[in-house]
């Protein structure tokens, strides 16, 4: 069997390039082992336009929001399900050095907002809070629906990919009894003998089910970790952040790091349901990884999200589709792969 792509990996960089391939009038045939814990279905997609301690407009995000609202809206129309909303961040400051400089952005900054203390009886928040106005893909709808949708269409393998019985021909690439003219890595973390050591940074993240009685919001409540709602009184909490661990499973450490956090944020008792570990794929510069092996142009890339893939994946996943249908002659410098390619590397 022929497909133009084969595209390795079904989480929020799959389902983004496959789908916007096929909107080009191309066809695909996605490989995806399905492990429930991975980093898109741990994941909490939030949306958060301002970064760091002075709440800087994070890098791009007026030009990636609006294409991330495209997208997904093309997504949700298709799949009949609700993807993306706009969601303030109840922001609990830890400090009076936060709230000042909170402040002091408010002057600037077109996605910050003050508010009237909320949920008194529920936050412990002595400095005050302020509103950042963010939003949420709602991964554990949107990738689901999406696996549905390419099995409806025959186009999802649910079985790992092994690179090792990947042949690189003339003119394309040949997997057991696939032929196809490229396989696109979307595959998180995994390792990939194409790729420059050091490239992907695996980075690992764990959260936290917890059912909150009393505390009934849509609203995402930060303070040093997040509280993303899931269903009534349940909500996500998290993440931790490491690249300095042994394996994929959750620890008794960071658990106990999640639960003195929430100490710091609720003001009532919290029951704990499920603990949820995963692998990110992050990168030294922050930046994706998107494009064409300088190399093996039979192989190409749009990985190294980090923890930005609900926002930075509709731009990237984007720049590669229109790059390999010939729209863009060039992917943008800034996440174009080519930057950690060296002579001494293949």
């Amino acid at each position: 069997m022929s497909y133009d792509y084969i595209i390795v990996g079904q989480g929020i960089a799959g389902t983004l390039t496959s789908w916007l391939l096929q909107q080009r009038g191309c066809s695909v045939l996605v490989y995806n082992e399905g492990n429930p814990r991975n980093a898109s279905n741990t994941a909490a997609g939030i949306i958060n336009p301002v970064s760091g301690r002075l709440f800087e407009t994070a890098w791009r995000y007026d030009e990636m929001v609006d294409v991330a609202k495209l997208i997904y809206q093309s997504l949700s129309e298709t799949l009949q399900i609700e993807i993306f909303k706009h969601r303030d961040i109840y922001t609990v400051w830890p400090s009076k050095q936060m709230h000042d400089a909170f402040e002091k952005a408010l002057n600037t900054s077109p996605y910050l907002a003050t508010t009237e203390q909320l949920f008194s009886q529920q936050i412990i928040q002595p400095q005050g809070a302020g509103i950042i106005k963010g939003a949420q893909v709602l991964l554990h709808a949107l990738l689901p629906a999406y696996t549905a949708f390419l099995e409806s269409k025959q186009l999802l393998r649910k079985e790992l990919f092994n690179i090792a019985k990947l042949e690189l021909l003339a003119e394309g690439v040949r997997y057991n009894d696939i032929s196809a003219q490229k396989v696109i890595f979307c595959n998180g973390a995994a390792n990939n003998p194409y790729l420059p050591e050091g490239a992907l940074i695996p980075t690992k993240g764990e959260a936290l089910v917890v059912r909150v009685p009393g505390l009934d919001t849509d609203k995402l409540i930060k303070k040093r970790i997040s509280l993303v709602p899931l269903w009534e009184n349940a909500y996500w909490a998290g993440a931790s952040l490491t690249n300095q661990f042994e394996n994929a499973l959750p620890t008794s450490a960071t658990r106990e790091w999640l639960e003195k956090n929430l100490h710091e944020i609720l003001a009532v008792p919290y029951e704990v349901v499920d603990h949820w570990a995963a692998i990110r794929p992050a990168t030294a510069d922050r930046r994706p990884l998107v494009g064409l092996h300088p190399t093996f142009p039979q192989l190409a890339f749009c990985n190294g999200f980090g923890t930005k893939g609900c926002s930075i994946g509709p731009f990237a996943a984007l720049g590669l589709v229109d790059l390999l249908t010939g729209k863009k002659t060039a992917i943008s410098p800034e996440i174009d792969i080519n930057r950690y390619f060296t002579s001494r590397q293949v």
